[in-house]
């Protein structure tokens, strides 16, 4: 039996097992893969405490880095000691502390839940006050003054697609994914992907593969391209010889494609295209696509990765369900309360900016 490994309607979740560890100080190749297959090896120095990064190009003649680990020797932190010192490996100290979470659930408006702290005593969460205003220009379902007739939001149900691994939609089988999507998510030249720290418990999933951050984390590579250390499966669920990617289902392609949607087959042309989720996943969400007008998707999208491309125009609606007192309203919205989904909408912020020499900033 193969876990981690679920499919929804016309969304393929696709999640690795295994893990393929590397490690600190690993090369990461950037550049247009084509039929090179890269050896591992990088011609950069060997970084150091002054120069923690170094770029050389391996043998494919593609651009590849190499990283300085420069990790804490503090101990690690517990209850009896929540908080350790030690020092940096290029020099100066540092800290890790313990986290010591209060395990009370997520409060509603007005509302204050009770828990206890990791390592002991009593804690607490207030929710903030429940705002009664109403967002000009926003219709509020199920609201005598504000609802215009329109039906309560929380007696219709609500499907939430969310992912450890990666969210696909559409047929990643189709010769149009592998011309528009696939060339975004490897290591050539028109990737959108980069490296980033992935939590550690994604190590079991395959996602370790690319040494580690400066801060000492797992990191993944970016390249969803490559074998996840899984295989495809046979019609009883046995394993077979068909490596899969990161980005595939654990079904075999004939079995998957037996599955699709004829709304959802690029050769059946279809006008329109519509999903009604809340779409969540740690990694990639990615997709093809193929309406000939639009592509319609109401609830939301999160990702670290974004690859969903469409063949003319997308649409996309957030949940009013997921904002405000629709998150925490009502008998359905009061279920949403405490759990990972995207609930609020707001204007991102900038966290920093950075001048790239003309050959790229390093990832």
């Amino acid at each position: 039996m193969m876990s981690w490994r679920m499919m929804w309607g016309l969304a393929i979740l696709g999640l690795a097992i295994a893990p393929a560890l590397t490690l600190p100080g690993a090369a990461f190749a950037a550049g247009s893969g084509g039929s090179c297959a890269s050896d591992g090896r990088c011609s950069a120095r060997t970084p150091t405490c002054s120069r923690q990064t170094t770029s050389g190009v391996n043998n494919c003649g593609n651009t590849c880095y190499k990283y300085f680990s420069n990790t804490c020797s503090a101990p690690t932190p517990s209850c009896q000691n929540l908080t350790t010192t030690g020092t940096w490996t290029c020099g100066g100290s540092c800290t890790k502390t313990f986290n010591n979470s209060c395990t009370a659930s997520a409060p509603a408006c007005g509302q204050t839940t009770t828990g206890t702290y990791v390592c002991g005593g009593s804690c607490t969460k207030t929710g903030g006050a429940c705002s009664t205003k109403v967002p000009y220009g926003y219709a509020v379902p199920g609201d005598p003054k504000y609802g215009y007739g329109l039906p309560d939001n929380n007696t219709k149900t609500l499907l939430a697609l969310a992912a450890k691994g990666n969210v696909i939609l559409g047929d990643y089988t189709s010769p149009d994914f592998n011309t528009n999507v696939l060339p975004k998510l490897g290591t050539g030249a028109n990737s959108i992907t980069q490296p980033y720290a992935i939590d550690p418990t994604d190590e079991k999933l395959g996602y370790h593969d690319d040494g580690f951050t400066t801060g000492n984390l797992p990191r993944f590579s970016g390249n969803y391209d490559q074998w996840d250390n899984g295989y495809k499966l046979d019609a009883a669920g046995n394993p077979t010889d068909k490596k899969r990617k990161f980005y595939e289902s654990s079904l075999t392609d004939n079995r998957f494609r037996a599955l699709l949607d004829p709304n959802w087959k690029p050769s059946t042309n279809p006008t329109n295209g519509q999903i009604d989720a809340v779409i969540f996943t740690n990694h990639l969400l990615a997709g093809w696509a193929p309406h000939r007008d639009t592509f319609y998707q109401f609830g939301s999208m999160v990702a670290r990765d974004d690859a969903m491309m469409f063949k003319n125009g997308f649409w996309s609606d957030h949940d009013a369900r997921l904002s405000g007192a629709g998150a925490t309203g009502g008998a359905s919205g009061s279920a949403l309360v405490g759990i990972g989904l995207p609930l609020s909408v707001g204007r991102p912020r900038l966290q920093r900016w950075q001048e790239c020499p003309p050959a790229a900033c390093p990832p």
